[in-house]
């Protein structure tokens, strides 16, 4: 993208700057790709049309800032926004993941230490206990056999624990699942406060670049609702979307879901009285993005406990 853009920037027809591009990539299938929609603009089409014709690699946002940006004369701008929405993108990801490193490191290290002490060190204190020959207190009975079960049932336990999570990965990328997880992962503790900031700071980002682009409010609630990757937001983007269509503006339809704190529809609200929507946006995306990085830090200090 950013590539792209410099080259237009420079006066380079975007056929050669494609074709160049393709030539400087690194991985094999996406020059590949970049090959075929320079021979596609060749041939007569826009570059929307033509990047449009692979979804697995450009998605509906790239999309539609190209068209635009080539509705408006300015797709080198469209160009650089997207490149920044992509490196921002990809920040936020890094900060999440590193968030959840340690706990799943914890994790791993507890299920680990506790195989070793269930089939390693427990079992030497069964026979301690077992060779004292006297009436053992309830709790340590009750903890003797369950250290007896776990030992010779192991392959029930653990394939089991194994089968289990299997099957709500595999119940969690179905269609059902996603839309039973999407809804619920908002409600966990610390984590679920933590999406719910990355949806709103990825809905303003998102907004403000194709309002600023010159998409319609509608048609970019549209693209965004199919960009945040959540069936329950993009459910309630639509319903939105829809409610703009009948005449409603944004911080209207946005204050019906409690999904949004209140700060996200004053800011909005204040934009459309001041005529600045674009930028509101935009800051309200930084101040979300300020808070996932203070967040992601409380949740590493609250977990090392």
């Amino acid at each position: 993208s950013r590539g792209i853009a410099t080259m237009l920037e420079a006066g380079v027809p975007l056929i050669t700057a494609l074709e160049s591009m393709g030539e400087q990539v690194s991985n094999k299938s996406f020059a590949f790709v970049i090959e075929e929609i320079a021979g596609k603009i060749e041939r007569g089409y826009s570059f929307s049309q033509a990047i449009s014709e692979y979804p697995k690699v450009f998605d509906r946002v790239f999309i539609g800032m190209v068209q635009s940006g080539e509705a408006g004369g300015n797709l080198d701008w469209a160009l650089v926004r997207l490149a920044d929405y992509l490196e921002w993108e990809k920040d936020l990801r890094d900060k999440v993941q590193s968030a959840m490193y340690y706990p799943i490191i914890l994790v791993v290290a507890m299920i680990a230490v506790s195989f070793f002490m269930v089939y390693f060190v427990f079992p030497q204190f069964l026979q301690l206990f077992e060779g004292f020959g006297m009436e053992l207190p309830t709790i340590t009975k009750i903890f003797l056999g369950v250290v007896k079960f776990l030992n010779a049932n192991w392959y029930f336990v653990y394939g089991g624990l194994v089968g289990g999570f299997i099957a709500f990965y595999m119940y969690v990328n179905s269609e059902k699942g996603k839309r039973w997880w999407d809804q619920k992962k908002h409600t966990i503790p610390l984590f679920g406060e933590l999406f719910r900031k990355l949806v709103i700071s990825r809905f303003c980002w998102i907004m403000n670049g194709l309002l600023r682009s010159g998409m319609p409010m509608v048609e970019a609630l549209e693209v965004v609702s199919s960009a945040v990757g959540d069936y329950y937001i993009r459910d309630i983007l639509l319903e939105i979307a829809e409610k703009i269509r009948r005449g409603r503006n944004l911080s209207q339809s946005i204050k019906d879901y409690e999904f949004f704190p209140p700060v996200v529809t004053q800011m909005i609200h204040v934009g459309e009285e001041s005529g600045n929507l674009e930028m509101t946006l935009g800051k309200l995306s930084e101040l979300f993005d300020k808070e996932v990085s203070i967040f992601v830090g409380r949740i590493s200090t609250i977990i090392e406990p």
